[in-house]
């Protein structure tokens, strides 16, 4: 599901499986978006705000229900539409679990 952007980012979005909406945002469905956020004609570039029809490159900030999912979007436009060269993100990572494994000297 797709919508303008309420305050801040370039465009809100929505991603659900089976009978669920995800709070969150996956990898290829944001950098699907991002794209589509500045190619002309699209429906997500007839919702996207302003700030995706600038130069290249172009980070494009979809909000989802836990924040912003930031895109970098390398792109060149062309007479025909845009050739995207590369859409990358930043992931968070965090600490699950540590531990101590216990190994006899008799190993």
């Amino acid at each position: 599901m797709l919508a303008e952007p309420r305050n801040d980012g370039t465009i809100a979005a929505r991603c659900s499986m089976t009978r669920a909406c995800h709070t969150s945002m996956a990898v290829t469905g944001a950098q699907f978006i991002a794209a589509r956020a500045i190619t002309p004609g699209t429906v997500v570039d007839g919702l996207a705000a302003v700030s995706a029809r600038g130069q290249s490159p172009l980070n494009i900030g979809i909000k989802d229900a836990t924040g912003t999912f930031e895109v970098l979007v390398e792109f060149r436009r062309e007479s025909d539409g845009v050739q995207i060269h590369s859409a990358g993100v930043v992931r968070s990572a965090y600490l699950l679990a540590s531990g101590e494994v216990l190994i006899p000297t008799s190993v």
